[in-house]
């Protein structure tokens, strides 16, 4: 049995889940939207139960909200909260402040009727219900120790102020330190929840690399096979060293790409390194345009495109005796569009999984949703490549 020491504490406030940079960014993501579907519930359901328990529960010669300015703070503040997370997508991220902003106030608002109300008990046992209800609102531990301790402060600063019964004060102080707890150890449950989900995309990702290598060292044999014959033959020089150095661009753009522990750079970036290293060969010219800023695509997403869009260069290079390529990166609300002109031989393909390179094409497609066919144009070919986004 473990012995229970400050490790064992720290464990439970600040447990240790490390996992990829990528993964970690679904983890936060996650954690972002739970926060922010609570913070609305929690206003919601705050502007409904709060007014109508006091007019249920007004008595003769008492207001509900009329001269109660505290009461109606609180209906201001789970206002402003509600329409302030559902109407701007800049403060989603900080919707756990609005959780802990609508459950200060709310707190503060039973403070002061317990203080100062002839009716103290009831107040006492009906701000319990809040008080434990407010466990389920919070996925930091920071900001939530942050709420009750400032909570429990103002709680006791009004109470002593105003020469009410001790025992109230050391009920109320063990229910903010049980519902502390209680808050904590559900905090700890989601964390391992999003720890666990970030572990399978982490191994998605994984299984998805062996993918991609076996498919690699496929398409890169028949090449290198290939190569070797010529070697062997009499092959123009010219023609084994085009060969040889598009075996090269892919070995080297390819792998490392789907090195386990290598970063994955942005296709933007990727597209453009891969033009500069075919426009110092000095036999074709490739040009870079980005019509709208390009997104950062999720981990798998980005090999699959980066595949797609080598496979295509390679056959360009190979087949189509184009001089000059354009690549076009386009995004539309949630959608990215990939345009590759060259002025080559025309080729039509409508996407289908016609030879072993435009198989490829149609697979990777195929694992990113996406769209993929080629045109002939009026000089040359049209490879179009459309897909949602997955950020």
């Amino acid at each position: 049995m473990r012995r229970f020491n400050y490790q064992t504490i720290s464990r439970i406030l600040w447990p240790d889940y490390s996992v990829s940079k990528a993964a970690s960014t679904i983890n936060r993501r996650w954690l972002q939207k739970q926060a922010f579907v609570l913070s609305v519930a929690s206003s919601a359901l705050t502007l409904v139960v709060f007014p109508v328990y006091h007019i249920l529960t007004v008595r003769f010669g008492e207001t509900a909200l009329e001269g109660q300015p505290q009461r109606l703070m609180v209906l201001l503040t789970s206002s402003l909260c509600l329409v302030l997370l559902l109407g701007s997508t800049r403060m989603r991220s900080r919707a756990e402040w609005f959780s802990f902003l609508n459950l200060v106030v709310l707190l503060l608002c039973l403070s002061i009727d317990i203080a100062f109300s002839a009716r103290q008990r009831r107040y006492t046992t009906i701000g319990l219900l809040p008080l434990f209800g407010s466990t389920f609102i919070f996925t930091n531990v920071r900001i939530m120790t942050l709420a009750y301790f400032s909570s429990v402060a103002i709680f006791v600063s009004l109470t002593l102020l105003n020469g009410r019964a001790t025992e109230i004060i050391l009920n109320y102080i063990a229910a903010y330190m049980i519902a502390w707890w209680m808050a904590i150890v559900r905090i700890r449950s989601l964390y391992r929840i999003s720890h666990d989900q970030a572990l399978l995309y982490q191994r998605k990702i994984s299984d998805e690399k062996v993918k991609l290598a076996r498919d690699l060292h496929d398409s890169l044999g028949g090449d290198l096979m290939q190569l070797s014959l010529q070697l062997r033959g009499d092959t123009p020089r010219e023609q084994m060293l085009e060969l040889a150095q598009s075996v090269i661009a892919r070995t080297r753009t390819l792998v490392t790409a789907l090195e386990p522990r290598s970063e994955i750079e942005r296709f933007g970036v990727y597209a453009k390194s891969y033009a500069e290293r075919l426009n110092q060969t000095g036999k074709i010219s490739v040009t870079v345009v980005k019509h709208n800023p390009w997104p950062d695509l999720r981990l798998d997403d980005n090999i699959n495109l980066q595949a797609i869009f080598s496979e295509w260069m390679t056959n360009i290079l190979k087949y189509s005796l184009a001089k000059e390529v354009t690549i076009a990166l386009t995004t539309r609300r949630e959608y990215c569009y990939l345009t590759i002109r060259d002025n080559g031989i025309g080729f039509r393909w409508p996407g289908d999984r016609r030879g072993s390179g435009l198989r490829n094409i149609y697979l990777r497609a195929q694992l990113i949703g996406a769209k993929v066919f080629s045109r002939r144009a009026r000089n040359g070919t049209v490879f179009f490549v459309k897909f949602r986004s997955k950020q």
